[in-house]
C-alpha cells in the first residue's frame, strides 16, 4: 500500500508542474481528476486522514481560480467532506473540524471563490448521513465571516444567519455563540427586511423572507419546549404569545394548535400552488388538512366539499399493495364527516370499520401509526353514542375491533401517541419531567420528521383533552385531573395560550366536582390573570439589539441524564398539587377570616360584540373565555347562593361570546370558502351553549323551589338549541336537559296537585303513610337525641351538633389542651358517670335543599380524620399525671388515625361536612299555583326515561343515579321488576367503570402475554381459563345498550339472568335514599330486597313527615364523629369519659331510631326463614299494615319476613350491622349487585380460592403497629401473632410494600393492626395491580370508610380491595380508640381461629363487638365487605 502511494504522489506531482495550458486538456479529459481521487482515496484507506485532506486542498488549487474550479469543485468538496466523516468516526476531532477555509491556509482563494467552495461544502454536509452539526456551524461561522455586517452581502448574510439559526435550534451552541437560534432568525429577517427589493430578487427575497419567518417560529416553539422554570405559574405567567402578533408569515406548523383560521389560508394556497404544479398528491393533502380543520371548527358543509375535492385527487397507485396513506386518511375524515352531520348509521360506522381494518394491519410507520391512534379517537366518538344513535348491531361492528367503550379507544390511542413520542424523542414515558423538560433530537430531525414531531405534539394534547373529559364523566375525576396536569406541563413548555387557559378551565371545572371551591377559584383567577397578561400587547418590551458574532470550535458534551426510575416516573405521574396557594388574608384583630374578595370578571367579557382583539375574535381563545365565564358563574353560586345574579349575569356573558364568535368565525369561513349556498354556522361551541342553557336552569331552580316558570323556559329553549344541530355529540347533553326538565316538572307537578314533590308518585305504592297528624305505630325510642342545628352558609361550612349556647359552655368550662385518656383507667377510678344530658327535640325540621347535603353524595361520606380538622389524631403522646386520679398512670387511649395518600381513588382523610345554606325552602306562591304546564306523571316518566335511555351505555356518576331513583320511584309496584331492576343499576356506577377499565387492561396484558407464546408451547382447545374469566367478568360489570324500543323486557330479562346466579341462601337488600329536589339528599326511602328464585321485592319508606327523618340520621351521625373530635381536646379526665359515654348513648339512640325508621320493613332486611312462626308473624304484620292504609297478602308478607349482603349507597356511612333486628344476622356490604356477581364468579372460577376452601390460620400475614407509636398495642398483640410458628409478618417496623403485595396474593388471611387502612405501605395502585387471594382484617380508624367529594360517589381503598378480588374486607366506618378496638380484635380472632374448620368469620362479629367498653360508639365502628368466609 505504501508503494502505491508513492507511486501515485509521483504520478499526481508529475502533472501539477505542467504548464497551465495544459492543465485545461488534461482536466477536459478527466485524468487530473481521476488521479487526485485515486490519492484521496488511497490515503483513507490508509487512515491517513490529514494527507486526504491535503490532497483535495491541492486538487482544488491545481483547478485554478476561475470558472474551471466552481464547475468541477464537487467531486473533490464531496470527498472532503466524507473524508472529515471518516475522521469523525476515528475520534480525530482536529481532522473533522477543519473546514475548506481553514485548508487553503494563507493562500486563500478570492471572496466569490471562497464562497462558492463554502456553500458545496455546507451542501455536501447535508447529504452526509450521521450527526454534522458541529462541522456544518463551523462552516457557517466561515461564510458569516467572510459576508460581515459591513460587507456589501446583506441578503447573503441573512441567508447563512437562517441556516445558523436551523443549526443552532437543536443543540447547546452556548460556549461558541452568545446568540440563540431566535436571534439568529430576527437578525435575518432584520436583514431582508432593509434589503431593497428588484424586479430581480423580488421573488428570491419574498421566498427567504418566509424561511426565515417559519423559522423564526420553529425556533420559538423548540426555544419554549427546552426551558424549564422552577415554578410552573411563573411559566405560565411569563408566556409571550408569539402567534397572535405574527403577521408576516400565513403557514407554520403550530397554526394547527393555535390560530386553525390562519391554517386554512396556508392550507388553501398550498393546495392552489400543488395545483398548479400538477402535484395531486400535494393537493389532495392539503385539502385533507383542510378538511380535517373545518371539522374541528363545526363546519362539516365546507369540509365537505374539501374532502370531496381531494377524493377526486386519488388516484389508485399500483405500485403499492395496497390503499395509500391518503386515501385511508380521506375514508377517516369521511366517517368524521358523517358524525358530525348525524349520519352515522348508514355512512359513518362502515367508513370507520374499513379505516379500523387499514390501519390494524402491520404497518411499521410513524405516519399510520399517527393515523391509527386518530381512528381510534374518532372510534371512541362514536362508542359515546347512545343507543338510539348508534344502534347495538352497529355499535358491535366497532367493539370487534377491541374497542368495549369510549375510554378504552381513547387510552388505546394516548398508549399509541406516547409511544410514538418515545420512538421520537428517547426513552421515557408521556408524563415524566425528565422527558418533557428536554424535547431534544439526536440527530436533529428535519424535514417530515420535525413536521411529524409537532403533529404529534398536538394530537397528544388533544388526545389527552378529550381523555380528561370522558375520565370526569365516569367519575373518575382523580385520574381525569393527574391526566389534565401532564398535558398542562406539556402545553405550558409549549407555550400554546388557549390550551393552557383550557386545560386550567377545565381542571378548575373538575376541583369544583370535587367540591374544592377554594382550588377552583384558585385556578379560574390564573386563566384571567394569564389572558389578561398575554393578551395585552400595549406595554411589549422592545428586544434588545444582539450582536452576531458566532465562534467557531467543538461541540459540547452531551449531557448523560439517567433514565427516571420507576418510583420517578410514578411520582412526576402522580403529582397532583403543583400550584402553589394564596395565603388566605386574616384579620389580627379578630379569629374568622376575612370576607373573601370579590370576584372579577375577565376583561374581555365586557368588550363590545365587534371587538378585534384574540379573547374576542379568536375561536380557541373565544371558546375559553366563554367557558370561564360558565364555571366562574357556578363557583359562584356554591360559594353563595345570593349570587344567583352575578351567576346569571355570567352565564348571559358566555352566551354572548359563543354568539360573537361563531358569527365572527362564519363571516371570516366565507371569504376564505365562497359558496353558493348559504353562509355556515360553525358549531364549534355547541356544546357550550348547550351546557349554559343547564346551568342557568338549574342554578334558578336551586334557589326557588316551586316556581319553575322561568326554569322551564330555559330548558326548552337549551333543547331547542340541541335539536337545532345534527351533531350526535349534543347527546349526553340533552339527556341532561330531559333529566333537569323531569326535575323540573316533578315540582311543577306538585305545584299543580298542591301535593308534596315527594308524594307525587305515592300512588304507584300500594302503601303509603297516614297523613301527617293520625295516629301510627310507635317506632320511635321514648328518648330522643337532640336534633342538630342548622348552621348558616359560610365559605367553609361546618355542620356541629351542639347549639350555639352549649358551644359557649363548652369553651368557658373545657379548656382545649389535648390530653390521651384511657377507657381501662377511667373504668378503675369512675365506675359510673351520670349523664346530664337533656333530650332536645326540635319542633321544626330543617328544609333547606342545601343545608342537608351536597349534591346526590353527601350522605355518603365516611369518618376519617385529617390534619387539616380542629382536633387532629392523638398519637405518642407521654403518659401524663392529672390531678384527682389518685396517682394512676395508664397509659394513654390513641384514636388510631393517620393521614394516607391514596392513588386512584382517594379517601378523604376528613370527616365529611355538609353544605349548610341560609336560606329554607320558599314556599309557593299563588302565581306559581295557578300556572298550568299541561304535565302529567305520564309526561314526568317519559321524559326519565329518555334521559336514562341516552345515558344507559356509558352513564355518568352524577345524574344517573338519581334518574335511575326516580324511575324508579315513579314506576312503583305496577311493575316490580323494573323497579328493583333500575334501583340495582343506581348503585356503584363509578366503580363499575374503574372496573371496566381494569379488565381491559387486564385483557390487554393476557393477550400480550400470550402472543409472545412460541408454537411449541401447549395451548388449551377450550380457550385460556383467564380470558374466560375476564370475558365474564367484563359481561357482568358492562352497562347495557340495548335499543329503546326493547326497554325495559330485555333489561329486565337480563336482571333476572343476573338474580339466577345468586348464591343460595344469600338475601340481597338494597338499601338507599332520594329526594326530587336537586341539591338535595331528600328523605324518601327504597328498600329492595333480592334472592334467587324469588321475585323482587320493594318498597318505599317515605321519612319526611317525620319527626326524625333520613336525612336527620345522616346529620346525626356527622355530628356524633365531629363531636368525638372535640371531646378529644378536653384536658379533663372525668370529663372526657362523661362526653365519651354521652356520645356512646347519643349512637345508641341513632341505632334505635334508624330501626324505628324502617317501622314494618325492617323485616325486608332478615333472611327468610323455614320457621312456622313466620306464618302467624306474616298475619300479625297484615292487620298492622292494614292499619295503616295497606292491603297485601299474607303470601307476599312472608317474603318480608342464611347471610343478608345489604348495598348501600348514600347511607353507607350509618351502621345498619348494629341495629337490634341485624345484629344476630351474618351482614356483609358489597358497592353494588355486579360486584356481588363478580366475586361470586372468581368464587366458581377458582376452586382453590379462599371463598371455596376456607382460611388457612397458618396462611396468615399480619402488619402489628408499622408506625412504632402504638406501643400497648403492640404489646397486647406481639406474643400471640409471633408464636404462631407458621404466621409471618413484621412488628414495629414499616413493610416493604413488594413483600406486602405478594403476601395479599399468596396467603390466606392478612391481618392489619394500626394507623388507617394502611394504604401508605400498600396502596390503591398497587392493591389492582394483581389479584388478591387474602381476607384482609384491617382494624385501623375508618379504614372501610367512603369518602364523598362534591357530586361524585363515594371513594375509598375498601373499593380497591373488592376490585382486586379480595373475598372480604373487615374495616371500620369511623376513627376509633385503641384499646377499645383492641379489645373487639382480640376477641374476635381468638373467638374465630379457635372455633375449628368450618367456622364463619360473620358468626363470631356479634359476640366480639360486645367486648368494647363503648358499645355503640366502637362496638357498631367495625363492618364487612365481600362474601362470608370460614377456617379451613
Amino acid at each position: 500500500m505504501q508503494t502505491k502511494s508513492l507511486f501515485l504522489s509521483n504520478y499526481v506531482h508529475k502533472f501539477v508542474y505542467i504548464p497551465v495550458s495544459e492543465h485545461f486538456s488534461f482536466a477536459k479529459t478527466g485524468v487530473l481528476s481521476r488521479a487526485f481521487m485515486l490519492a484521496v482515496q488511497s490515503s483513507r484507506r490508509g487512515s491517513h486522514l490529514e494527507r486526504a485532506l491535503d490532497w483535495v486542498i491541492l486538487w482544488l488549487q491545481t483547478l485554478g481560480p476561475g470558472e474551471r474550479l466552481t464547475q468541477h469543485m464537487s467531486e473533490p468538496v464531496s470527498l472532503w467532506v466524507r473524508t472529515k466523516a471518516d475522521a469523525a468516526r476515528a475520534g480525530q476531532e482536529d481532522t473533522r473540524l477543519r473546514t475548506l477555509r481553514d485548508g487553503f491556509g494563507p493562500d486563500v482563494p478570492d471572496e466569490g471563490v471562497m464562497l462558492c467552495l463554502l456553500e458545496e461544502e455546507l451542501r455536501a454536509y447535508r447529504e452526509v448521513a450521521g450527526d454534522s452539526t458541529q462541522e456544518r456551524y463551523n462552516t457557517l461561522c466561515d461564510l458569516l465571516d467572510i459576508c460581515h455586517e459591513d460587507s456589501h452581502h446583506s441578503h447573503l448574510r441573512a441567508v447563512y444567519l437562517c441556516e445558523m439559526a436551523q443549526v443552532v435550534c437543536f443543540q447547546d451552541f452556548s460556549e461558541q455563540t452568545d446568540c440563540s437560534a431566535v436571534d439568529f432568525t430576527h437578525e435575518a429577517l432584520r436583514l431582508l427586511e432593509e434589503e431593497p427589493e428588484t424586479e430581480e430578487n423580488a421573488d428570491r427575497l419574498k421566498d427567504d423572507k418566509a424561511h426565515a419567518s417559519l423559522w423564526l417560529y420553529v425556533c420559538t416553539l423548540e426555544k419554549n419546549l427546552q426551558e424549564v422554570g422552577g415554578n410552573v405559574f411563573q411559566e405560565i405567567s411569563c408566556l409571550i404569545i408569539h402567534d397572535l402578533d405574527f403577521t408576516p408569515l400565513h403557514f407554520n406548523l403550530k397554526f394547527d394548535i393555535e390560530i386553525p383560521l390562519q391554517a386554512l389560508e396556508a392550507y388553501q394556497l398550498a393546495s392552489g400552488l400543488s395545483r398548479r404544479l400538477g402535484d395531486a398528491q400535494g393537493h389532495a393533502s392539503s385539502l385533507c388538512h383542510s378538511a380535517r380543520l373545518l371539522l374541528e371548527l363545526g363546519a362539516p358543509e365546507m369540509a365537505q366539499d374539501q374532502l370531496e375535492e381531494a377524493e377526486n385527487c386519488l388516484t389508485p397507485d399500483p405500485n403499492t399493495g395496497g390503499p395509500s396513506l391518503l386515501s385511508v386518511l380521506a375514508k377517516l375524515l369521511r366517517a368524521q364527516l358523517c358524525y358530525s352531520k348525524g349520519q352515522v348509521t348508514h355512512t359513518g360506522v362502515p367508513y370507520l370499520c374499513e379505516v379500523l381494518t387499514e390501519v390494524g394491519e402491520q404497518r411499521h410507520s410513524k405516519s399510520w401509526y399517527l393515523l391509527r391512534a386518530r381512528a381510534l379517537q374518532t372510534s371512541s366518538a362514536y362508542l359515546s353514542l347512545d343507543t338510539a344513535a348508534l344502534p347495538p348491531a352497529l355499535r358491535q361492528r366497532i367493539t370487534q375491533h377491541g374497542l368495549k367503550t369510549p375510554d378504552t379507544a381513547l387510552y388505546e390511542s394516548l398508549k399509541l401517541l406516547c409511544s410514538l413520542l418515545v420512538t421520537l424523542v428517547g426513552n421515557g414515558l408521556y408524563g415524566v419531567d425528565a422527558i418533557l423538560s428536554s424535547l431534544t433530537f439526536d440527530p436533529p430531525l428535519l424535514g417530515d420528521n420535525l413536521v411529524l414531531k409537532w403533529q404529534l405534539l398536538s394530537e397528544l394534547l388533544g388526545c389527552s383533552m378529550r381523555m380528561v373529559s370522558v375520565r370526569s364523566s365516569s367519575g373518575a375525576v382523580h385520574e381525569a385531573k393527574l391526566q389534565c396536569l401532564e398535558a398542562l406541563k406539556l402545553a405550558t413548555k409549549l407555550q400554546t395560550l388557549s390550551q393552557c387557559a383550557e386545560l386550567l378551565v377545565i381542571k378548575a371545572e373538575l376541583e369544583l366536582m370535587k367540591g374544592e371551591r377554594e382550588e377552583c377559584g384558585f385556578d379560574l383567577d390564573k386563566v384571567r390573570n394569564l389572558l389578561e397578561l398575554c393578551t395585552d400587547f400595549t406595554n411589549g418590551a422592545q428586544k434588545a439589539e444582539v450582536r452576531i458574532q458566532p465562534r467557531k470550535g467543538r461541540s459540547a458534551p452531551k449531557p448523560e441524564s439517567p433514565l427516571p426510575s420507576g418510583e420517578e416516573d410514578c411520582k412526576a405521574f402522580l403529582s397532583t398539587r403543583w400550584f402553589p396557594k394564596e395565603p388566605i388574608e386574616r384579620d389580627l384583630a379578630s379569629s374568622p377570616p376575612l370576607k373573601a374578595r370579590a370576584q372579577r370578571w375577565l376583561s374581555s367579557l365586557g368588550h363590545v360584540a365587534d371587538c378585534q382583539c384574540p379573547c374576542c375574535s379568536e375561536p380557541s381563545l373565544g371558546r375559553v373565555t366563554a367557558r370561564w365565564a360558565t364555571t366562574q358563574a357556578d363557583l359562584a353560586l356554591q360559594l353563595s347562593p345570593t349570587e344567583v345574579r352575578a351567576s346569571r349575569n355570567l352565564h348571559l356573558a358566555a352566551l354572548a361570546r359563543c354568539k360573537s364568535i361563531t358569527v365572527k368565525m362564519a363571516t371570516k369561513l366565507t371569504k376564505l370558502f365562497p359558496l353558493k349556498t348559504l353562509p355556515p354556522k360553525p358549531c364549534l361551541l355547541q356544546d357550550l351553549v348547550a351546557r349554559v342553557y343547564l346551568r342557568i336552569a338549574m342554578s334558578g331552580l336551586e334557589l326557588r323551589m316551586g316556581k319553575a316558570a322561568g326554569t322551564l323556559k330555559v330548558l326548552e329553549a337549551g333543547l331547542a338549541f340541541v335539536a337545532s344541530k345534527p351533531s350526535p355529540e349534543l347527546g349526553p347533553l340533552r339527556a341532561r336537559l330531559l333529566g333537569a326538565k323531569a326535575q323540573v316538572s316533578c315540582l311543577a307537578l306538585a305545584t299543580q296537585i298542591d301535593c308534596p314533590p315527594e308524594e307525587l308518585f305515592s300512588a304507584a305504592w300500594a302503601w303509603n303513610p297516614p297523613p301527617k297528624g293520625a295516629v301510627e305505630v310507635d317506632h320511635k325510642p321514648k328518648t330522643l337525641p337532640p336534633p342538630p342545628t342548622p348552621l348558616k352558609k359560610s365559605k367553609d361550612p361546618v355542620v356541629t351538633a351542639a347549639k350555639a349556647k352549649d358551644t359557649k359552655k363548652t369553651k368557658d368550662h373545657i379548656p382545649k389542651i389535648k390530653v390521651e385518656f384511657s377507657d381501662e383507667s377511667d373504668t378503675e377510678s369512675n365506675p359510673k358517670v351520670e349523664l346530664k344530658e337533656k333530650p332536645v327535640v326540635s319542633k321544626k325540621r330543617i328544609t333547606s335543599t342545601r343545608a342537608l347535603c351536597a349534591p346526590k353524595e353527601v350522605s355518603l361520606a365516611a369518618s376519617v380524620s385529617s390534619s387539616s380538622q380542629s382536633a387532629p389524631a392523638r398519637r405518642g403522646r407521654p403518659r401524663r399525671q392529672q390531678p384527682g386520679t389518685g396517682g394512676h398512670s395508664e397509659a394513654p387511649e390513641r384514636m388510631r388515625t393517620i393521614e394516607e395518600e391514596m392513588d386512584g381513588l382517594n379517601m378523604d382523610s376528613s370527616i365529611e361536612e355538609l353544605r349548610a345554606s341560609d336560606t329554607e325552602t320558599e314556599e309557593t306562591g299563588a302565581a306559581s299555583k295557578s300556572i298550568s304546564y299541561g304535565l302529567s306523571v305520564e309526561a314526568v316518566q317519559s321524559l326519565l326515561r329518555s334521559a336514562w335511555l341516552a345515558l344507559q351505555h356509558f352513564p355518568p356518576p352524577t345524574l344517573y343515579p338519581r334518574l335511575c331513583g326516580l324511575l324508579a320511584l315513579s314506576l312503583g309496584q305496577r311493575d316490580s321488576v323494573t323497579t328493583a331492576m333500575l334501583h340495582v343499576q343506581s348503585l356503584g356506577v363509578t366503580s363499575r367503570h374503574h372496573m371496566t377499565r381494569k379488565l381491559k387492561k387486564s385483557s390487554s396484558e393476557l393477550a400480550d402475554r400470550l402472543g409472545s407464546l412460541s408454537l411449541e408451547e401447549p395451548s388449551s382447545q377450550t380457550g385460556n381459563p383467564i380470558e374466560q374469566r375476564l370475558s365474564q367478568l367484563e359481561e357482568i360489570f358492562s352497562f347495557p345498550t340495548a335499543e329503546p324500543s326493547v326497554f325495559p323486557q330485555q333489561h329486565c330479562q337480563q336482571f333476572i339472568t343476573q338474580l339466577q346466579d345468586l348464591p343460595t341462601g344469600v338475601t340481597v337488600c338494597v338499601l338507599s335514599v332520594l329526594g326530587v329536589h336537586p341539591g338535595e339528599m331528600g328523605d324518601t326511602v327504597l328498600l329492595s330486597r333480592l334472592e334467587r328464585d324469588s321475585d323482587p321485592v320493594t318498597v318505599r319508606i317515605p321519612t319526611a313527615q317525620r319527626e326524625h327523618p333520613m336525612s336527620w340520621l345522616v346529620q346525626e351521625m356527622d355530628s356524633v364523629q365531629k363531636e368525638q373530635k372535640a371531646v378529644s381536646c378536653v384536658s379533663e379526665k372525668a370529663k372526657w369519659w362523661e362526653g365519651r359515654r354521652a356520645l356512646d348513648a347519643r349512637m345508641e339512640r341513632l341505632l334505635e331510631e334508624m330501626e324505628g325508621l324502617l317501622g314494618c320493613w325492617r323485616g325486608l332486611l332478615l333472611p327468610l326463614t323455614s320457621d312456622p312462626e313466620l306464618s302467624v308473624q306474616a298475619k300479625h304484620l297484615q292487620k298492622t299494615l292494614a292499619a295503616w292504609g295497606a292491603q297485601t297478602s299474607e303470601e307476599m308478607l312472608k317474603v318480608l319476613l342464611p347471610h343478608s349482603c345489604p348495598l348501600l349507597q348514600y347511607l353507607q356511612k350509618l351502621p345498619w350491622e348494629s341495629i337490634s333486628c341485624l345484629r344476630p344476622c351474618s351482614v356483609t356490604r358489597m358497592p353494588s349487585l355486579h360486584s356481588l356477581l363478580g366475586h361470586c364468579a372468581l368464587k366458581e372460577s377458582d376452586p382453590d380460592c379462599v371463598l371455596n376452601g376456607g382460611v388457612d390460620p397458618k396462611q396468615v400475614f399480619y402488619v402489628l403497629n408499622p408506625d412504632a407509636n402504638l406501643g400497648d398495642t403492640e404489646e397486647r398483640f406481639k406474643q400471640s401473632f409471633t408464636s404462631e410458628q407458621h404466621w409471618q409478618g413484621v412488628c414495629g417496623v414499616a413493610p416493604d410494600p413488594d413483600q406486602l403485595q405478594d403476601a395479599v396474593t399468596a396467603k390466606d388471611l392478612y391481618i392489619y393492626v394500626g394507623h388507617g387502612a394502611g394504604a401508605r405501605f400498600l396502596d390503591g395502585q398497587r392493591i389492582l395491580k394483581k389479584e388478591m387471594r387474602a381476607a384482609s382484617l384491617l382494624f385501623g380508624c375508618s379504614s372501610a370508610a367512603l369518602a364523598v367529594r362534591g357530586e361524585l360517589e363515594g371513594t375509598g381503598i375498601i373499593l380497591n380491595y373488592l376490585m382486586a378480588g379480595c373475598p372480604l374486607i373487615l374495616g371500620n366506618l369511623w376513627d376509633v380508640t385503641d384499646r377499645d378496638i383492641d379489645r373487639f380484635t382480640k376477641a374476635l380472632l381468638e373467638s374465630w381461629l379457635s372455633a375449628g374448620p368450618g367456622a364463619p368469620l360473620l358468626d363470631h362479629m356479634a359476640l366480639s363487638r360486645q367486648a368494647t367498653h363503648l358499645k355503640h360508639l366502637i362496638g357498631a365502628a367495625p363492618v364487612v365487605y365481600g362474601l362470608p368466609i370460614h377456617l379451613r
